[in-house]
């Protein structure tokens, strides 16, 4: 069953210049959409188990304190009524092994985090664009 969009994105990040960089591309790119931003998994979890509308986008950093992403997208693909989130996992290694490993897990897409402002605006415009078409098979961006 199809989910209707909640225009929420919840982004989860413990760097706060991360989450300030993701921020204002989100902003520019769905504008339409509310963004919240959580430190790590365990805020991840707790946030979507007492949401009453689930977001349809989740950008998940790989490493973060008390729980990593992997965790936290371990637990999220578990539980059957978060099937239909989009989940992009960031990190700013992009190690080959880290991406085979959120791929396995369950995340639509695999992205490195960008060093630059062009960098930035190609990955979110591609980010968006796949998130966009609904696509259902698995993305991968290095």
């Amino acid at each position: 069953m199809a989910q209707a969009q909640s225009n929420i994105i919840l982004l989860v990040d413990d760097d706060e210049d991360d989450q300030l960089l993701f921020r204002q591309q989100l902003y520019k790119y769905a504008p339409t959409h509310q963004v919240v931003s959580l430190s790590n998994g365990e805020e991840l979890l707790d946030d979507l188990s007492q949401c009453q509308v689930l977001p349809d986008l989740i950008l998940l950093d790989v490493n973060m304190p008390r729980m990593d992403g992997f965790e936290a997208l371990s637990h999220i693909r578990a539980n059957e009524a978060y099937q239909h989130i989009y989940i992009v996992m960031i990190t700013t290694a992009g190690r080959e092994l880290e991406r085979h490993k959120a791929l396995f897990l369950g995340a639509n897409q695999f992205m490195v985090k960008p060093t630059s402002v062009q960098e930035s605006n190609e990955l979110m415009e591609r980010l968006m664009k796949r998130w966009n078409d609904k696509a259902q098979e698995t993305e991968t961006f290095l």
